[in-house]
């Protein structure tokens, strides 16, 4: 996601749809992560596996996977949700689960569009206030 900003931006969106929550509210903790992940990956300590390999002298382990290591999987044999769909019925049990999870994403988002915190919130949670105390829950 790191690489691909839009593409980590399309799947937040799907997700947060699925799950009933606004994605604005959580574009700021998507940015941030990749700000920081590329900070990483450019940093003068970061060190792929390639260069990994060079200097600690490692063996480069090729013998068990096969080709899995010069070759992409396909789509058809994608691990990920992406290259897969699935064409199954959910069980009633997962079923209801997720309806559970949507009636919950959704209460607490009108709590948070409802809810307007006062002068002693954040003096309350930087003390180390248990949450619950502090927003009256």
């Amino acid at each position: 996601y790191a690489n691909d900003l839009e593409r980590a931006h399309r799947d937040l969106e799907r997700l947060t749809s699925a799950l009933g929550l606004n994605a604005k509210d959580f574009k700021i903790f998507l940015s941030r992560a990749a700000v920081q992940a590329k900070q990483a990956a450019s940093g003068r300590f970061f060190r792929t596996y390639e260069n990994k390999i060079e200097l600690y002298g490692w063996k480069k382990s090729t013998g068990g996977w096969g080709q899995a290591l010069s070759h992409a999987r396909p789509s058809s044999r994608a691990i990920g949700s992406e290259g897969r769909i699935w064409s199954g019925t959910p069980s009633p049990m997962a079923e209801a689960f997720r309806q559970k999870r949507v009636e919950a994403a959704r209460n607490a988002d009108i709590a948070r569009e409802g809810h307007t915190p006062s002068a002693q919130t954040r003096p309350a949670l930087q003390m180390g206030v248990n949450c619950r105390q502090v927003f009256g829950l």
